[in-house]
Order: structure tokens, then C-alpha cells, then sequence
């Protein structure tokens, strides 16, 4: 089964967890707050990077969705990502049919 990408009040709870916040987390890596709070929902790459570190973890176990299955981040136009999500969701819903048969 495809991995889901994490809801932003898990991520947003996650940091709170390890003692920090979004705004932390931007203002340390020269982002704007908003940037941050875009990433939760849609892809940026850098604010990604930033809040996966933060959390001590790869940008790809947050948001499995926007990589493909080798792990290579799949197009961050919004459109392209949405085509590519779903057909990398269409490839796996493929795979697990084909197991179940």
C-alpha cells in the first residue's frame, strides 16, 4: 500500500514536540514563515529540507507522495505533482492488485 503523506497538524505536533514551531524553524534557516506553513501542503524543496531536519528525518518519510519510487522528488509544479501523484498512486493501486490475484 502507498504511503500517505503526513497531515500538517502531525507535523506541526512533531515539532512541537521536539521544543520547536514553524516560525523556529524558518527564522533558523532564513525562510519566511509562510514558506514554511506553503510546504505542509504543497512542495518546496528547501522549507522541506528544513523542516525534515528539524525533525531529524528525510523529507521522503513526510511527504512520500511527492517522490517517486526510487526516491527522486517528482515535478513541484502543483499540476505536474498532482499528475504525478496520481499516477504513481494508479502504479501502486496496479502492483497491489496484481499481488492480490
Amino acid at each position: 500500500m502507498a504511503r500517505k503523506n503526513w497531515h500538517p497538524a502531525d507535523v506541526i505536533a512533531a515539532l512541537w514536540k521536539r521544543g520547536t514551531n514553524l516560525r523556529k524553524v524558518a527564522l533558523a534557516n532564513n525562510f519566511a514563515v509562510p514558506t514554511m506553513s506553503t510546504a505542509l501542503r504543497q512542495p518546496c524543496s528547501g522549507a522541506e529540507r528544513a523542516i525534515a531536519d528539524a525533525l531529524g528525518l528525510d523529507p521522503r518519510d513526510i511527504w512520500p507522495e511527492r517522490f517517486d519510487a526510487r526516491g527522486r522528488r517528482l515535478h513541484c509544479g502543483s499540476l505536474s505533482v498532482k499528475v504525478s501523484v496520481a499516477q504513481a498512486r494508479l502504479e501502486a493501486a496496479r502492483k497491489e492488485a496484481k499481488k492480490a490475484s
